[in-house]
């Protein structure tokens, strides 16, 4: 198992493995429920204490370093 990962960047792999998800879910149809789970805005109040960060902000940030939008 240790020669097999080795050399692979896992970090790099699960931000790639993000990035490459958030493409299949937008190039599917508006009213997919891929589409629509992605857009919904949760109701009621979080925890108290330091936020954790969602999905989508952590998507955004991988794309910010290399470069999206």
């Amino acid at each position: 198992m240790r020669t097999l990962y080795t050399n692979v960047d896992i970090v790099a792999e699960v931000k790639s493995k993000r990035i490459r998800w958030l493409g299949h879910v937008l190039r599917r149809d508006h009213h997919s429920l891929l589409q629509r789970a992605l857009k919904r805005c949760p109701r009621g109040k979080r925890p108290l204490g330091r936020l954790r960060l969602r999905w989508e902000d952590q998507v955004k940030y991988d794309l910010s370093l290399v470069g999206g939008h």
